[in-house]
């Protein structure tokens, strides 16, 4: 399987939106704002509808799990 790495800067956009100095660096964003920025870069290369049938998933795992304690918890 083949990987590679992409490299991302602060852009002018969120200079702006973040209020931040020319040529910014990522490191100079609150954690909050950093979350948000790598975020929107990752899910650019994710499918949401697969992404969203996976949560469902785990969802419904989740609610299985706890009716399967409730049982042991009872007995």
């Amino acid at each position: 399987m083949e990987c590679s790495f992409l490299g991302y800067g602060v852009t002018e956009e969120q200079e702006q939106k973040y209020g931040l100095p020319e040529n910014a660096r990522l490191d100079g964003l609150e954690d909050t704002d950093l979350h948000e920025i790598i975020n929107e870069v990752i899910l650019k290369y994710i499918d949401s509808d697969k992404l969203k049938h996976i949560r469902e998933q785990q969802e419904k795992e989740r609610e299985e799990l706890k009716d399967y304690k409730l049982k042991i918890v009872k007995k």
